[in-house]
């Protein structure tokens, strides 16, 4: 059982065919779209479904073997997923691996300087940074890889594109 890590959730059925609707941590949907097997935890314990097809229209929908109906997806709504370390891809840019090498980077959105990274954590469903800005104040900064631009080893420094209007909601 310690070689599967949970990675979100079936949030509902799919359709017609039996597909389940999954909400997965972003940083394991790559993962998910290359294995084989997806455990789902029924009363506690892992239980391997093979994954005979993913639908990524609407979300990360996947048809399972032997689930096919809306009323056989329909039970599992809720139970949380999981899938066996070895199918676990590593994360572009490494930012699970390095997580503890970033801290002390500073973070810029795109030109500015928004401060220094004190921890890097990962919370259900997101990494992210605490960083401290120039008034000393500790701000959550999901690391949401289509916004990372570089990683600058050598100077230590992560420049990132933000979204407009984020860092005046969250500093």
């Amino acid at each position: 059982m310690e070689d599967i890590t949970e990675i979100g959730k079936i949030v509902k059925p799919d359709g017609i065919k039996g597909f389940v609707l999954l909400d997965v941590n972003q940083l394991y949907e790559k993962s998910v779209e290359k294995a084989d097997f997806l455990f789902i935890f029924i009363d506690g314990l892992p239980v391997p479904f093979r994954i005979e097809k993913i639908n990524s229209d609407r979300g990360l929908g996947l048809k399972l073997e032997e689930v096919d109906s809306p009323e056989d997806a329909a039970l599992f709504t809720g139970l949380s997923v999981g899938l066996h370390k070895k199918d676990l891809l590593q994360i572009k840019k490494g930012l699970v691996n390095e997580k503890d090498d970033l801290k002390n980077f500073v973070l810029f959105d795109q030109n500015t300087e928004v401060g220094m990274i004190e921890e890097i954590v990962l919370y259900p469903g997101q990494l992210m940074a605490l960083v401290k800005n120039k008034s000393g104040a500790i701000i959550h900064i999901p690391m949401i890889e289509d916004w990372i631009i570089s990683i600058d080893q050598k100077n230590k420094i992560i420049c990132m594109n933000l979204p407009e209007g984020l860092l005046e909601v969250i500093g």
